[in-house]
């Protein structure tokens, strides 16, 4: 999921993001296409961003000429929208989660259903994901977060992510390698550590005046 959004004084978000996924996650997406009816289609998209905020409207969206054919190439949707009072508004800050980590598409993010606080599991699937997410502030805010920056790698999966301000943008990135389709318990320790890191990335970020 790649999203550009800017985040207005009053607390609106406005932007898009576009969703790219191939395999078992296309498979899983495509299913509305192909399996329901047309005039179902943008009511099920639209769901996506109710369950960011009951106040989010889907301006536009775009799956291309014919998303029921698989072979053509991996599904591709480009959504536009508005959320009002998407950040909560102090006196001279702002609270928000980055849109891409909250919510939006979970029922494909499988890792979010383990409980990553047991200290062994038995045999589990899941699968991988990655997050590019930049937010224009409003003028005059300061991201108050402490930058992030880090790398870990293990038998079972990898993890990097980053989180800074450049210019006016809040920039986040986030990427989740889950190297296998169905994991051992000698797998835990580095699915964990990695889920749980990723995981930290929709905590609520903080911008001040």
């Amino acid at each position: 999921i790649k999203a550009d959004n800017r985040l207005d004084a009053d607390g609106t978000l406005r932007g898009t993001f576009t969703l790219t996924a191939e395999g078992q996650s296309d498979s899983n997406i495509r299913r509305i296409f192909t399996t329901g009816f047309r005039s179902e289609w943008k009511n099920t998209m639209e769901s996506q961003l109710l369950a960011i905020s009951p106040k989010a409207k889907l301006l536009s969206v775009d799956y291309g000429k014919n998303p029921k054919d698989y072979q053509a190439a991996p599904i591709k949707i480009t959504f536009r929208y508005e959320i009002p009072d998407y950040a909560l508004k102090g006196e001279k800050e702002m609270f928000f989660r980055p849109l891409v980590m909250n919510n939006l598409y979970n029922q494909v993010r499988s890792y979010l259903r383990i409980d990553t606080s047991l200290e062994v599991a038995s045999p589990f699937p899941s699968l991988s994901g990655n997050y590019t997410y930049h937010n224009q502030l409003p003028a005059g805010y300061k991201l108050a977060n402490a930058d992030k920056n880090e790398t870990m790698q293990g038998t079972g999966a990898d993890f990097e992510g980053s989180l800074a301000q450049q210019g006016n943008k809040v920039l986040l990135h986030n990427k989740l390698a889950l190297k296998k389709r169905v994991y051992e318990a000698a797998d835990w320790d580095s699915f964990r550590n990695a889920v749980n890191a990723h995981k930290a990335y929709g905590e609520y970020l903080v911008i001040k005046k």
